[in-house]
């Protein structure tokens, strides 16, 4: 290859390398899960590609390619990381399923191979002038993504989900959006102190103030925390090290401005909780009480007893849900469905082990310590980058990485790499004619390069088809049934990792063409049998995953009247999810319906024996979840259905007393006490359901007898009031009721 090509080649590989900073600005509608699909399939793309031309030039180019930075052992601590990722996932719960993940994710093996091997293309590809054109790119990106941001904030028609009172940007969820802002803006700094011209920093200034607003208006409250530990370490640490007294004296200032500003904070945290201030108001409402914070604490210490079970190498890469399912408990965790902790040293304590999070955290540690040694050459380079990485490491331990975030990370990881290397070497490059390359080398070349790109088709390109298919299936799911499920038999034929993912959907949308009840009984039938006959398929595949036997259990309890089943299967699978899932409500549930669907036809005997079974199930798992009020009303209920006074008082009671307010179990403890005919202690729960939704002026209404039933006309008039004020024709339909309170008020 002569040294034009070979030059052009390596430009190539080259821009190619720094197009990935366009991958958090990706967005293409027409894809199910539009923020994270693109976003991966184009970063794999790219790699796959610069691996490939890579290839190629290590043929030609053999003594150019500098490999000198892996004589620094250090250097395999990213091959360490991504070995270990493989060897807990092949003796974790499912090797399928830890390499490809799902479409809601894209973050198995497959991608964590990716930037891998990114890092590594960076560190051998990347000089100065190349690490100086990847920040500058990176910076005019994150600086889009957070002016998309801004507009979402003012409402700007052009920009998507502008109704969210958190910005997304384009990156699809505030927490992920701080997280990858908090990186480029440490760039944008950077490059605004380092500007010459007054009017490029004046630019990067401005762009920085724009980064500010887009984390603030994100509400997220992890990188506030973050940033705040970060600068007070760093002050810190510049006070302890430094040996200028003025410097250390503006490190003195900060420490002190942090300390005030905190306990200020904290001293009128109420007062500040209460007020419409963007992100210091959800910041000032962390508590030991806040429902949120109880629930990560709670799933945090029960991930660490669960790593104990297999606490060398973990459960294997994109295995946590399996082990959030395990000790999932409704009293204590408000997420029905987690397959991450929202904290990534506790997400590789599970995946690898306390082998993983080792490696894991020796990354870290060995950036650290590559910074302190470098702060001697150039200590404001150092610092802005061991802020950034504190930043980075304390937010870890609130939210997860995603693409957007994760290749900037490994790309931190070579760039630190790059500057412990110390003053750049030159290395000698010669033209290796085509006369010395072996024809063994020459095919080994081109084969490995030509796999490298073909084996995207399988990997992102059918992908990608499938996806789109799903989201074609999933918009005609009512008004075009046939197309519809022609698109998802389409998107399964191509036999991807997203399988999984379809299979979520198939649920959602057999369970939404029940609520819209106007599908015709053939229709109904037919996208019947294919949710029930694919998420049995599915149990198959992933016989770990509980969120699939319900959801199954679910499609078949909603199937088309007249359509037999198979009782003694959903008997099977609903207690194999138990086992998985021992505190999930829903298995019991299905089981106790299967039983109580007994008592039509049956003789009086087959009743009571099946409201026995039902009874046994529901009062099981009752007492398993003693404060989960909701599995109490529901044994009242049915005891109360089946004649069981008694037994029913004493589970009401129950729920009673750990009852929190909440519209779903309002309604259920109502429909016990309007059966007992128990007003008095039906209207708290009737004010509940009133109050969690203002609009609905059924549920006002309600309210409205429950209160003349009790004797308190006045309540019951200023009851009327308000829907009379919502709209005045509504209460033409209670004509009667109306006159009877109002009579009485004036009485």
């Amino acid at each position: 290859m002569s040294p034009k090509n070979l030059a052009i080649l390596w430009n190539t590989l080259r821009w190619v390398l720094v197009a990935t900073a366009l991958t958090p600005l990706l967005y293409v509608s027409g894809i199910y899960y539009p923020f994270i699909v693109p976003k991966v399939v184009y970063f794999r793309t790219l790699v796959e590609f610069s691996v490939a031309f890579l290839a190629v030039y290590a043929i030609y180019r053999i003594d150019g390619i500098d490999l000198s930075f892996f004589k620094n052992k250090i250097t395999w601590l990213p091959a360490l990381f991504l070995g270990m990722s493989y060897v807990s996932s092949v003796f974790g719960i499912d090797f399928y399923h830890s390499f490809w993940s799902t479409f809601e994710r894209m973050d198995g093996l497959f991608t964590l191979t990716h930037v891998v091997a990114y890092c590594y293309l960076l560190l051998i590809v990347f000089r100065e002038k190349d690490w100086k054109l990847f920040f500058t790119a990176n910076a005019v990106i994150g600086s889009l993504v957070a002016l998309y941001a801004v507009g979402q904030h003012f409402g700007i028609a052009w920009f998507l989900d502008k109704a969210d009172p958190r910005v997304k940007g384009t990156i699809g969820n505030p927490a992920f959006l701080a997280s990858y802002l908090a990186i480029t803006a440490f760039f944008v700094f950077d490059l605004a102190r380092k500007s010459r011209s007054v009017f490029v920093r004046y630019f990067w200034w401005f762009a920085l103030f724009i980064h500010a607003f887009a984390i603030i208006w994100s509400q997220t409250r992890g990188i506030f925390v973050a940033i705040f530990a970060a600068a007070a370490t760093l002050f810190a640490v510049w006070a302890v090290t430094t040996r200028e007294r003025t410097k250390r004296m503006w490190a003195a200032g900060g420490i002190l401005l942090i300390v005030v500003s905190g306990a200020l904070f904290y001293a009128y945290r109420h007062e500040i909780a209460s007020a419409n201030i963007p992100m210091l108001s959800r910041v000032a409402s962390i508590s030991a009480v806040d429902p949120t914070t109880q629930s990560r604490l709670f799933v945090w210490g029960k991930s660490l007893e669960a790593s104990a079970e297999r606490p060398v190498i973990g459960y294997g890469f994109e295995n946590f849900e399996y082990v959030y399912n395990k000790f999932y408990d409704p009293q204590k965790i408000g997420e029905e469905w987690f397959d991450r902790s929202h904290n990534v040293y506790i997400d590789e304590l599970i995946h690898g082990g306390i082998v993983g999070l080792g490696v894991y955290l020796a990354l870290l540690g060995f950036m650290f310590y590559a910074l302190w040694q470098y702060r001697t050459r150039d200590q404001e380079t150092a610092l802005l980058l061991s802020a950034l990485l504190l930043v980075y490491s304390i937010q870890n331990f609130f939210v997860f990485d995603t693409i957007s975030s994760s290749f900037l990370f490994w790309a931190l990881f070579a760039f630190i790499v790059f500057l412990s290397k110390g003053e750049e070497k030159v290395s000698v490059r010669r033209n290796v004619t085509t006369q010395e390359i072996p024809l063994w080398g020459k095919v080994l070349s081109v084969v490995f390069a030509s796999g490298v790109v073909i084996s995207g088709y399988w990997a992102n390109y059918l992908p990608i088809r499938a996806n789109t298919a799903l989201a074609e299936g999933y918009m005609y799911q009512i008004v075009d049934i046939p197309r519809s499920t022609a698109a998802l038999n389409r998107g399964l034929s191509y036999g991807t990792f997203g399988d999984m993912g379809y299979g979520y959907q198939v649920y959602d949308m057999y369970k939404n063409k029940l609520e819209y009840g106007k599908i015709s009984q053939k229709d109904l039938k037919e996208s019947y049998e294919f949710s029930e006959a694919f998420l049995g398929r599915l149990i198959e595949k992933y016989p770990w995953n509980t969120r699939l036997y319900i959801y199954w259990g679910h499609v078949v309890e909603g199937r088309p009247e007249g359509t037999p089943y198979d009782k003694n299967k959903i008997i099977d699978l609903m207690e194999k999810a138990i086992e998985l899932s021992p505190m999930r409500p829903q298995a019991y549930y299905i089981l106790a319906n299967v039983y109580l669907g007994e008592l039509q036809g049956g003789t009086t005997a087959q009743k009571t024996e099946a409201n026995a079974k039902a009874l046994g199930v529901l009062k099981s798992y009752a007492d398993l979840v003693p404060h989960y009020a909701e599995a109490q009303f529901i044994v009242a209920n049915v005891a109360e259905k089946a004649g069981e006074k008694r037994l029913a008082a004493e589970y009401f009671k129950r729920g009673d007393a750990v009852y929190l307010p909440d519209p779903g179990v309002a309604k259920r403890a109502v429909t016990y006490l309007i059966r007992t005919n128990d007003y008095k202690h039906a209207e708290r729960y009737f004010k509940d359901l009133s109050d969690s939704n203002p609009g609905n002026l059924d549920a006002m209404v309600d309210l409205a007898k429950i209160y003349y039933m009790n004797g308190k006309v006045d309540e019951a008039v200023e009851a009327l009031n308000k829907v009379n004020n919502i709209n005045p024709k509504f209460l033409d339909k209670e004509p009667d009721l109306t006159s009877k309170i109002l009579n009485s008020y004036q009485r």
